[in-house]
């Protein structure tokens, strides 16, 4: 059993280790962006929860969509790596992007909950909402 414990224990590990690797290291940046990708995956099934509208659809499009995101991650860091940039900075661009995308989801996400936002940032939000929905509508003359 121990021998079963330890080969598991040394696979996860190699796992963990690649993967560290392949996101270009563990450094802030990628920290923040898993806590706000775990705090927008809560936030997201909440609001499905709260709208009766949870379905094992909505939360594997929700898991292929982290995946993608970590996927453009890995990208970019061997970018980075076949340039010979050494302070990754294609990495940290990619990283400052999907952490303000993460960030503007749990807001609105909390908007649809009801819950109270800052005023500043819920305007943000509706400006944002207010121009994606512009640009849906054809143009009328």
């Amino acid at each position: 059993m121990d021998k079963l414990f330890y080969c598991a224990e040394g696979m996860i590990e190699c796992v963990v280790r690649l993967t560290v690797y392949l996101l270009g290291g563990l450094d802030r940046l990628l920290i923040a962006l898993l806590i706000l990708a775990g705090c927008e995956a809560v936030s997201r099934t909440a609001k499905l929860w709260y709208l009766k509208d949870t379905s094992l659809k909505e939360i594997y499009e929700m898991i292929l969509k982290k995946g993608a995101m970590f996927i453009l991650l890995i990208a970019a860091n061997q970018l980075d790596l076949v340039i010979g940039s050494s302070d990754q900075f294609m990495r940290s661009a990619v990283l400052i992007f999907m952490i303000g995308k993460e960030g503007f989801l749990i807001l609105e996400h909390i908007k649809t909950l009801g819950l109270e936002a800052p005023d500043v940032m819920t305007h943000i939000v509706d400006e944002f909402a207010g121009s994606k929905k512009d640009e849906d509508k054809p143009e009328q003359k």
